[in-house]
């Protein structure tokens, strides 16, 4: 399995070709992908170090690949699932990651270079399984849901992280 990428016009027509971003006979899963004004950037999860680790790639406007992949996480154990969002001026990424026995839900920034901004930040911290989170910026914080079986079942919940990347809320149920 690949990650691929297109281009599609406003009215859903294809622009240009495929465009192959990765190149791993482990696989790579789940991509996610933001437009930052003037050229894309992705985020995936694949095997290709052993375990499952999240890897971020710039895609240029016209959809051709820039640099090479950039490593997002460098743990043993599984980092999947991850969702990508601009903010203006950085781009901010959360996954799911099993390094601690379960799931729990991390985020990272990321320069829109490419580099790591600060270190990551672990937004879940207990024993229940919190995955597939899906991120968003409000243009002051990043929103956070995902699914967590803290109560016993899978409810969603919600957090919230501050532009500097700190932890400002780590679960209040919305279902």
């Amino acid at each position: 399995s690949e990650i691929y990428f297109h281009r599609i016009s406003e009215v859903g027509a294809l622009v240009g070709t495929n465009v192959r971003v990765t190149n791993d006979i482990a696989g790579s899963y789940w991509p996610s992908v933001a437009w930052n004004g003037h050229e894309y950037g992705v985020v995936w999860h694949d095997y290709r170090d052993g375990n499952y680790e999240i890897y971020f790639r710039r895609i240029s406007d016209t959809g051709a690949p820039i640099g090479v992949d950039i490593s997002v996480t460098t743990y043993a154990g599984s980092s999947q699932n991850a969702s990508l969002v601009w903010t203006g001026s950085e781009y901010g990424v959360s996954w799911e990651d099993d390094r601690n026995g379960d799931y729990d839900i991390y985020f990272r920034r990321i320069s829109e270079l490419g580099a790591w901004i600060a270190v990551e930040g672990r937004v879940t911290d207990d024993i229940s399984t919190s995955r597939y989170p899906s991120l968003v910026w409000s243009g002051a914080e990043y929103g956070l849901a995902w699914q967590d079986d803290r109560d016993g079942n899978n409810e969603i919940y919600f957090g919230q992280v501050s532009s500097a990347g700190t932890v400002i809320s780590s679960g209040i149920r919305v279902t």
